[in-house]
């Protein structure tokens, strides 16, 4: 009696099964080529290409009884596709990266934005409130000692400035250095034999007398201000040439003090502090006028009249009369001033800076 065999009964089965385990071989062989590719490159219109030449290939080779297997593998591969370019989008900051989601009838723009992006670079509106020239001799890092007297009047001059910023109170974190390299941008294309720039930001203009309360840079050679040489003085050879930035720390945190909206007697927390400074700038002009008649440190001036305390004081008190007229134009009464005045004192508000002195005094 001969032996059973299954080959026997059922050879269509068995044929069907090894044709699947072969076509389940070649599958895997196509979607391991297919994900290396789309790790090495990660170019969305192509990796999109890529998949759906290969699904196709696929359904050709395989047959129409397939289809089912093709669709998932073509399912999966798009998603992995995605995901890897996700992961590399997210290796990218602050980079917006415009990629395509797969689609056979439609393609979607979609923004995809790294997950640690913050927000968009973009400089701050400003306004430059002081320039001061602290130029020198161009010695690079010699020392005055290093050169002859004839050696030091052929030297070129270290043009250099510093600048007193206000960029506002709305500022960003992220805005700072982008409003930094507008600012220096600026101030070389209006004049490019600047050598070296010292910056100071602000956040008002009541503020910038004192310390810095947003940001403080300098650009210059190596960000360090007094490395520049004769050669580069007279060549305005910039490169080497580097930004220094030191932020305030929880700078955007003071801010948000400065700019609340805390109202009192009718008047914002910044009128209020507008009309303190105001005020302060009316009698130390007050005060700048009686100097020229009764103060001896004036004693060269037109207006002057004698040495006299008592006479000075008075005119002086009859003069800061004329600061009332402060109350009319901001629209309130003598017991809202001192409100104010206390309120000054109690925040520790700055003084404004004083004014002029008369070139006739000796202080």
């Amino acid at each position: 009696m001969k032996p059973y065999s299954p080959l026997e009964k059922q050879p269509w089965w068995t044929l069907k099964r090894l044709i699947i385990a072969v076509a389940v071989i070649f599958m895997a062989i196509c979607a391991t080529a297919l994900f290396t590719v789309i790790q090495e490159q990660a170019d969305a219109p192509t990796g999109d290409s890529a998949i759906r030449d290969v699904t196709e290939e696929l359904s050709h080779s395989i047959g129409p009884s397939s289809d089912r297997w093709v669709d998932e593998f073509k399912e999966s591969a798009d998603r992995e596709f995605r995901d890897a370019v996700h992961r590399w989008a997210s290796e990218i900051s602050p980079i917006t990266i415009t990629h395509y989601i797969s689609s056979e009838k439609t393609q979607v723009p979609v923004q995809a934005t790294p997950s640690n992006s913050r927000q968009e670079d973009v400089s701050a509106p400003y306004e430059i409130v002081e320039e001061r020239d602290i130029g020198h001799k161009a010695m690079g890092n010699k020392r005055l000692s290093d050169f002859t007297l004839e050696e030091l009047t052929l030297l070129p001059w270290d043009k250099r400035f510093s600048y007193r910023v206000v960029v506002g109170t709305s500022i960003t974190f992220c805005q700072v250095q982008p409003t930094v390299e507008a600012i220096i941008a600026g101030l070389t294309q209006h004049d490019p034999d600047i050598d070296e720039i010292h910056l100071l930001l602000y956040s008002t203009k009541d503020r910038v007398h004192d310390m810095y309360d947003i940001a403080m840079a300098t650009w210059s050679t190596d960000g360090k201000m007094g490395g520049i040489t004769p050669e580069i003085a007279r060549s305005n050879n910039r490169a080497g040439y580097e930004i220094s930035l030191t932020i305030k720390d929880n700078f955007e945190e003071c801010l948000a003090q400065i700019s609340k909206t805390e109202v009192k007697f009718g008047l914002s927390e910044q009128t209020r502090r507008e009309f303190y400074a105001a005020l302060v700038r009316c009698e130390d002009q007050a005060l700048l006028e009686a100097d020229k008649h009764y103060n001896p440190a004036c004693s060269n001036c037109l207006e002057y009249i004698e040495n006299n305390v008592m006479k000075l004081s008075q005119m002086y008190n009859n003069l800061i009369e004329n600061c009332a007229r402060l109350r009319e134009e901001y629209g309130i009464t003598e017991e809202v001033q001192e409100e104010i005045l206390w309120e000054s004192y109690e925040e520790n508000w700055p003084l404004p800076a004083l004014p002029p002195e008369p070139g006739c005094c000796e202080y």
